[in-house]
């Protein structure tokens, strides 16, 4: 949801709110992993098979476990107030490392406080150096998933969970399509030239696969007290 510059209706917020409500209700990651796990439990009591289905839902509720929804504006506001800090955080630095260096300099003509000595300014220099570089640091919000998916079906119903992407193949007809579809039965269409190919953005950002047999890594595991 985007915002144009100038005054803002007060429904304007009333819909964001709603709208992250309305999310908030549909989330429910603990809730559906507790799922997951009753139906993973039922299936094993039964001898009955784990679905694909079923493992996607597992892994997707635990990637929302992990990594929380955030609407954009609270993207927004956590943004500017780190960047806010960042900045209030270089001046504060600047002030102390000026302040050292005068406390230094025999041929200063600053006014030096009793209680402020090079030790205090110097520790306050390194904390406030150590909160700088903790603010500059990104927060992690990558995952990789290990040996999953494991087949082509789990592959789709992932990518289909994470962006919506559903093959055109695996698309239920609509009722146009079928009276399309009948009507070419009696008239030839028209030839028309295919539209050009678009690269859909995937949900996931690289699949790396290494070809490597079940007696290689039964060898290069063999004798390891500690998993690393």
């Amino acid at each position: 949801m985007f915002r144009r510059s100038g005054p803002i209706a007060a429904d304007a917020d009333d819909d964001a709110v709603s709208e992250a409500s309305e999310i908030d209700e549909e989330l429910n990651p603990e809730e559906d992993f507790r799922a997951c796990g009753e139906e993973i439990q039922k299936c094993l009591f039964e001898g009955a098979e784990i679905s694909d289905q079923l493992y996607v839902d597992l892994y997707v509720a635990k990637l929302r476990m992990a990594y929380p929804y955030k609407d954009r504006q609270t993207l927004g506001d956590t943004v500017t107030t780190e960047a806010e800090k960042e900045l209030e955080l270089q001046k504060t630095l600047g002030k102390l490392q000026e302040e050292l260096r005068q406390m230094r300099d025999p041929e200063s003509k600053m006014k030096r406080k009793k209680k402020r000595t090079p030790e205090i300014v110097e520790k306050e220099i390194e904390e406030a150096t150590k909160e700088l570089e903790r603010v500059k640091t990104l927060e992690p919000n990558g995952w990789i998933l290990i040996d999953f998916p494991t087949n082509f079906s789990q592959a789709m119903l992932l990518e289909k969970a994470l962006s919506g992407y559903v093959m055109p193949g695996d698309l239920e007809p609509i009722q146009r399509d079928m009276e399309n579809a009948q009507a070419q039965l009696l008239v030839k269409p028209t030839e028309k030239p295919e539209p050009p190919k678009t690269l859909i953005s995937s949900g996931i950002d690289a699949v790396i696969w290494f070809d490597c047999s079940r007696d290689e890594c039964l060898r290069r595991a063999l004798g390891r007290r500690i998993d690393s």
